[in-house]
Formats: structure tokens, C-alpha cells, sequence
């Protein structure tokens, strides 16, 4: 059974967010039995800054990243957004910084999975069936120079596979108001 992408009745009712809240950038298609999740500690590069008034905390601190940027480790083990052509990188994030799943961490979807997602540069050459992605920085959405994007890669060398986090499936389509660009239908690679 595949997952269900929005708020159930209930949930919505209970204004509820988390796993079955409506997704922005990232919509997992592959059945729940295959998909494992994982929480990870932010960097602090990834943490805002919190105004502090008299020894009191104004706000808590948030999360400043998006559904679908792909993240890796840092040296200290935790959550950094996977730099340009990264090797290795762990995953794309299942909730962005505006959902309440995310306090405390980080959260990214594991394994060999199947997903749509929005979040990949609309520069450079034509998301086909068959192409390969690494990690990069484009414009996403209208957004430009946003890092930790899908992009395409031609391996030139060896060492280029291993820069490959997954392959296209199906090209972009469904373009909307919230999605300019389309959804693009990915699989992971695992090496």
C-alpha cells in the first residue's frame, strides 16, 4: 500500500502535523514496508539564532532547511547540507523546517525508495528517463543558487559514479502554482 501524502481527517482535526501532513518537496510512491526514516542532529550552521532578552529565549530556534535538500555528516556527526557533488550523501530531508516534525532534528528517508520530488535545478540539461543526479546548486522553483539540489551528471571517470544519488524515472510534469518546475519522479541509488 503505498503512503498516503495528506492529513488524515483526524489528524486535521487535531491540527496534528508530522508524517502525514501534506508534503512540499518530497512525496515518497514507494510502499511504507521499504521506506526507513532517520532523525539527525543539525549543525549549528543549520540552526537560526535566537534573540535572548533579559536571560530569557525569545523563540526557540528553528531548522533553516527544505524538503527534499539532500544532507550529509559532518565531521562531528551531524546534519550538514551535502555540498556540490558530494559522495556519499545520506539522504533527502522528509520535512522541512515549517513542519513540526523536524524539532529536534532532522529528518530523512532511508533505503532504496522511489519519490517525486520538486526540488532539483531547472538549469542545464533535460531531466530524461535514465539520467543520473548528483548533488548540486540551482535554481529550484524560481529560487536561485539554492544548494543541496538534484542535479544532473554525466560520469566522465569512475570516481564520477560515486557521486550518484539517484536516477530519474520519469521527467518533470505536474507543474502548479507551488511548483513551477514540475515533479520529477526519482529512484535512489545505493553503492
Amino acid at each position: 500500500m503505498p503512503i498516503q501524502n495528506t492529513d488524515t481527517t483526524l489528524a486535521r482535526e487535531f491540527g496534528v502535523s508530522g508524517t502525514l501532513s501534506a508534503r512540499k518537496g518530497l512525496f515518497p510512491v514507494t510502499p511504507l514496508t521499504m521506506v526507513w526514516r532517520r532523525m539527525l542532529e543539525p549543525a549549528d550552521a543549520l540552526l537560526s539564532a535566537v534573540g535572548v532578552q533579559g536571560g530569557i529565549a525569545l523563540a526557540e530556534r528553528t531548522i533553516n532547511i527544505l524538503e527534499g535538500q539532500w544532507v550529509t555528516l559532518d565531521s562531528s556527526g551531524k546534519a550538514i547540507l551535502a555540498p556540490n557533488a558530494a559522495v556519499g550523501a545520506i539522504g533527502p530531508v522528509w520535512s522541512g523546517g515549517d513542519r513540526l516534525d523536524p524539532k529536534g532534528g532532522i529528518t530523512t528517508i532511508q533505503g532504496a525508495w522511489v519519490a517525486d520530488t520538486s526540488f532539483f535545478a531547472t538549469e542545464g540539461a533535460p531531466y530524461l528517463v535514465g539520467t543520473l543526479l548528483q548533488i548540486g546548486t540551482g535554481t529550484v522553483q524560481g529560487a536561485a543558487a539554492t544548494p543541496g539540489c538534484l542535479t544532473s551528471i554525466v560520469p566522465a571517470a569512475v570516481a564520477d559514479i560515486f557521486k550518484v544519488v539517484a536516477i530519474v524515472e520519469r521527467g518533470p510534469y505536474g507543474t502548479a502554482a507551488d511548483t513551477p518546475s514540475g515533479v520529477m519522479r526519482i529512484r535512489r541509488i545505493l553503492h
